[in-house]
């Protein structure tokens, strides 16, 4: 996690070049009602439109765990997105926390397969930016299986994962064309997990006001 300066808020001011995970997601909405919520997360082309996805489903999930906003943006070079949250430290410095995130998207059903592939992508003649964590999307039938075996050999194999600031798991637990996904977040290393389902946590807004955030730029129009 990094503390931006002053200096560093007046030149970049990433709050501003971010969007609230309630606006990302309803980028979304469309996309994801004319194509259907299998092709959406199955279908071949879509791997942007899936990070940004990924990316709203875990920002809510931190939000819950840190009781705290987050704003997400998406950029163009690794990492492929940051996760930007005022913090309650000395106002007169402006400071922000941000992470940036690496997501690797997992489809196969064979655990062995999986964790070969996060080895080869992730961890073997990879470098992170420092303070980038790694989270590795789920997204396959047997996702609670497949992540048990996965976070069970991450924990044996802890050392491969020393340049990443942090590394999560994230799993759909339950998503169907009717009802919105129940999904997990677990922190591997710390040992923390979190529950959130996508409809209780979309179209709120800002729950955690703080006044380097302007509400009132936050204008959420449409239901899920």
């Amino acid at each position: 996690m990094k503390l931006m300066t002053k200096k560093e808020f007046d030149r970049e001011d990433p709050l501003k070049k971010s969007q609230h995970p309630d606006q990302v997601m309803l980028g979304l909405v469309g996309l994801i009602e004319t194509i259907g919520s299998k092709k959406f997360l199955t279908g071949s082309g879509l791997n942007r439109d899936r990070d940004a996805f990924v990316a709203v489903l875990f920002t809510y999930a931190i939000r819950k765990w840190t009781q705290k906003e987050w704003f997400i943006q998406q950029v163009d070079d690794p990492p492929d997105f940051y996760m930007i949250s005022p913090t309650n430290r000395n106002q007169q410095n402006k400071p922000l926390d941000r992470m940036g995130v690496e997501v690797i998207e997992i489809k196969t059903e064979d655990p062995e397969e999986a964790i070969n592939i996060i080895k080869r992508s992730k961890l073997e003649n990879y470098a992170p930016a420092l303070g980038v964590s790694l989270l590795v999307y789920l997204n396959t039938k047997n996702a609670i299986r497949i992540g048990q075996q996965f976070m069970a050999w991450a924990i044996q194999n802890k050392e491969l994962f020393r340049y990443f600031f942090e590394t999560y798991c994230l799993f759909i637990e339950s998503f169907c064309p009717k009802a919105t996904p129940n999904y997990r977040v677990v922190n591997i290393f710390k040992g923390w997990y979190q529950k959130a389902n996508l409809s209780e946590e979309f179209n709120k807004g800002i729950l955690f006001p703080h006044p380097l955030i302007d509400k009132h730029s936050i204008k959420i129009v449409k239901d899920l």
